[in-house]
């Protein structure tokens, strides 16, 4: 399976390299891409080190969930996972049993260190995750997102981590 992963930054080096090294221990060969908002600090350096996929996302304000929408198109993969740099998902993968699919189930952390589920948030189960094959769009828009497409949902919720404050 190819999985690809999107996520949006800036400014963020602090909290980069865990964003990688936890989505790596969960799928080793995950393709990592970065949009990345014009960032002032080592984000992109660290992100190319990485060896990750880094593009330069600079209308942020007039076209905030676009990108979403359509970073994922036209790229040879087999799974999208769309992640905001403070989202850590507990993705697998063998996460498409018999779904094109997968919503989060969303918990607050403070650490990435401490992932527990004491915290939980359901304003972070999501639609973050599907087989780009089946799927042709997601119509993200704020909160949610409308989905077009083969929907079969899979009936294993992955966690979310949401990381309520960046170091």
């Amino acid at each position: 399976m190819i999985a690809n992963l999107y996520t949006r930054t800036f400014n963020n080096e602090p909290t980069l390299k865990e964003f990688i090294n936890f989505y790596r221990s969960r799928i080793p060969d995950i393709r990592i891409n970065i949009w990345d908002m014009d960032s002032t600090d080592n984000t992109v350096k660290i992100a190319r080190e990485e060896k990750c996929n880094v593009k330069r996302y600079l209308d942020f304000y007039n076209t905030k969930d676009l990108w979403k929408n359509n970073c994922w198109k036209n790229m040879a993969t087999d799974c999208v996972i769309i992640a905001d740099i403070n989202e850590f998902i507990d993705v697998t993968p063998n996460i498409f049993q018999n779904c094109s699919l997968v919503k989060t189930k969303g918990y607050d952390v403070v650490s990435v260190k401490e992932l527990t589920q004491d915290n939980r948030n359901p304003k972070f189960d999501k639609f973050c995750i599907f087989d780009p094959h089946v799927i042709k769009d997601m119509h993200y828009d704020g909160p949610g997102c409308n989905p077009q497409g083969f929907l079969r949902v899979g009936e294993i919720y992955p966690i979310l981590y949401h990381l309520t404050k960046l170091k």
